[in-house]
């Protein structure tokens, strides 16, 4: 507010958009009208509104739902998602700002909020490329079973198979992987659709498998109105529903059940010890272990996670360790 105090010269309310409109010689201050304008009120608005958001919804939203030894504890959804993962409300902890990749930090530090208590710490586990690995189980394509098998990056291999940079490939993998064409690509990458369109043709040429995935996917789910995940659970359609995603929804569903084993696999091992699951956010697990605990427990939630399901492929799971949420290391599981 004081950056833009001092641009304007005189007091005014910043949460008024009549008033912002006229400062800025607007008709509108949203994100998309201000967010290109060479102006530093404009720019200091966006900022503004983004801490000011953050200190309602987390710092101040937090102080308020914290009970009276110092927990907030919210609502997990068992029928909340159509994939079958479980979703957070009251307040919605699985929505907390991360940094994009651990190079870059959270601006607005919300993770660091949660705490290990006095004598423990917290763990972070999360499967490795999980949706990709499922969908090398399901095609048994070659070049997806061998890499994997073989511990190799498969974002790295993708991009000498095709002849393109490491983030294009992941971008196309990831793309695939959550049921997106041409078009979706051609808007990640921005570039024109016929050049997307030519490069997914030039990737399902060098991986037949997930083409062949993908009609034998969407043909099931039109034929028989489901499709059936690896645990036997079934994901419906009715009519008029988008066959085109029964490929994605097979693998996303098929995490979720990877996932709900795991959950359910951790909380029979320390069900009696001092090691406490504290959340699940999407394909990650929160835990706080005391710290003569570390070592054992982290050993111990990497393998049960890891022995969920029989695939073709290994299914691996990182571990991260800190004091807070927003700040942890990775657990070197080499010694």
């Amino acid at each position: 507010y004081e950056e833009m105090k001092e641009h304007v010269g005189r007091d005014f309310n910043p949460r008024s958009s009549t008033q912002m409109a006229e400062i800025l010689g607007v008709e509108s201050t949203a994100k998309n009208v201000i967010g290109d304008m060479d102006s530093p009120v404009a720019k200091a608005l966006l900022d503004y509104r983004a801490w000011d958001r953050a200190k309602s919804t987390y710092y101040q939203g937090f102080l308020d739902r914290l009970t009276a030894a110092s927990r907030i504890h919210c609502s997990l959804l068992l029928t909340g998602t159509i994939s079958g993962r479980l979703s957070c409300i009251d307040p919605n902890l699985q929505a907390l700002p991360k940094p994009k990749n651990k190079k870059q930090s959270d601006v607005y530090k919300v993770r660091d909020l949660v705490v290990a208590p006095i004598g423990h710490k917290l763990f972070s586990f999360d499967y490795s490329q999980i949706e990709l690995r499922l969908l090398a189980h399901y095609t048994g394509d070659p070049f997806l079973i061998e890499t994997f098998q073989a511990g190799e990056d498969l974002h790295s291999a993708t991009a000498d198979l095709i002849g393109r940079h490491r983030e294009i490939a992941k971008r196309i993998n990831y793309c695939i992987v959550y049921g997106g064409g041409a078009n979706e690509l051609s808007n990640q990458l921005s570039i024109p659709y016929d050049e997307a369109a030519e490069i997914l043709e030039d990737y399902h040429g060098q991986i037949p498998g997930i083409r062949k995935l993908y009609r034998a996917c969407e043909n099931f789910a039109n034929k028989y109105g489901h499709i059936k995940m690896w645990t036997g659970r079934r994901r419906h359609y009715r009519k008029g529903d988008d066959t085109y995603k029964a490929m994605s929804n097979l693998i996303q569903g098929g995490v979720a059940e990877i996932m709900r084993h795991a959950i359910t696999d951790i909380h029979k091992a320390i069900r009696y010890t001092k090691t406490y699951m504290t959340l699940q956010v999407h394909d990650e697990l929160l835990f706080e272990v005391p710290e003569e605990e570390v070592d054992e427990k982290a050993r111990l939630i990497k393998n049960t996670m890891e022995s969920v399901g029989d695939f073709k492929v290994p299914i691996v799971a990182d571990g991260d360790i800190g004091d807070n949420w927003g700040n942890m290391e990775p657990i070197d599981f080499s010694a």
